[in-house]
């Protein structure tokens, strides 16, 4: 029988408690809520505009810092990349150009299309006859062609 009093008790002391913290967390909420209305729009992330312009600035010479090194690494890959590349594609230049049933000029200049660079017909065609005897010859042929 103890024990069911005890029960009975405690739950009408937790009831008690439930209650008084809950009107307790309630004036508190509604003290923050009337104290911090909401704000319409986006929310402001610094105290003043001076703080604004400063972050801004600041953001602004990261991105152009990042912008420097992505160019400065594609160019770095870029005058690497061509020279590897074409030396490798003149040398399969036929083998392509058979393949795709299509002259190999019309492959080469297909080919330097994809690096926005362009050579005469006279020129592609000078590169190819060198690339028939040796393939290292015709892509440093091709790279002071591509450099004037």
């Amino acid at each position: 029988m103890q024990t069911m009093e005890q029960n009975i008790q405690l739950k009408q002391i937790d009831e008690v408690i439930d209650d008084t913290v809950d009107k307790e967390i309630k004036e508190l909420i509604d003290n923050a809520i009337q104290e911090n209305p909401k704000s319409k729009g986006r929310p402001k992330k610094y105290l003043n505009t001076q703080e604004a312009k400063e972050k801004a600035k600041e953001q602004r010479k990261q991105f152009k810092q990042r912008q420097r090194q992505k160019q400065n690494i594609k160019k770095a890959i870029l005058h690497l990349f061509p020279l590897i590349l074409l030396h490798i594609l003149l040398e399969l230049l036929h083998q392509v150009s058979q393949a795709t049933k299509a002259d190999p000029e019309i492959e080469l200049r297909f080919l330097l299309r994809q690096f926005n660079r362009r050579l005469r017909m006279d020129q592609l065609k000078e590169i190819i006859e060198i690339a028939k005897e040796d393939s290292q010859q015709a892509t440093l042929k091709l790279m002071e062609q591509l450099n004037k």
